[in-house]
């Protein structure tokens, strides 16, 4: 299937950011992330800076945009993962790597990239 190109949604509240989940899989399975809002406050993730090397975007990569909720009285953010690709989302090489590196068998990885999630 074709997808369209991966498009950043506004953040609609003041001290918002974009949180990417890299899917699980193997070495061998197709990368797939889901992109969501989360309050800037929240600290479960993990931040990424992968600016190095060749500019050239040579890979895509399977994305969709997932609900969250913030909780008003905790901060918590509860998310509705989004398992069906509605976009692709060309990257580099090196952050190909790294996501392949950081991609866990079984479980999600929860990343802040700065490169998909800044416009």
């Amino acid at each position: 299937m074709d997808f369209a190109p991966f498009v950043c949604k506004s953040l609609e509240k003041k001290g918002e950011i974009r949180i990417v989940y890299l899917h699980p899989g193997l070495d061998t399975n197709d990368l797939m992330i889901s992109v969501y809002h989360a309050p800037l406050t929240a600290r479960f993730h993990t931040a990424v800076s992968y600016v190095w090397g060749s500019e050239e975007k040579p890979h895509k990569i399977n994305s969709a945009y997932s609900a969250s909720n913030v909780d008003s009285e905790d901060n918590s953010v509860s998310y509705i993962l989004a398992d069906i690709a509605t976009s692709f989302l060309a990257i580099t090489d090196n952050l190909k790597k790294l996501l392949v590196n950081s991609r866990h068998p079984t479980g999600y990885i929860s990343l802040w990239v700065d490169a998909i999630c800044i416009n």
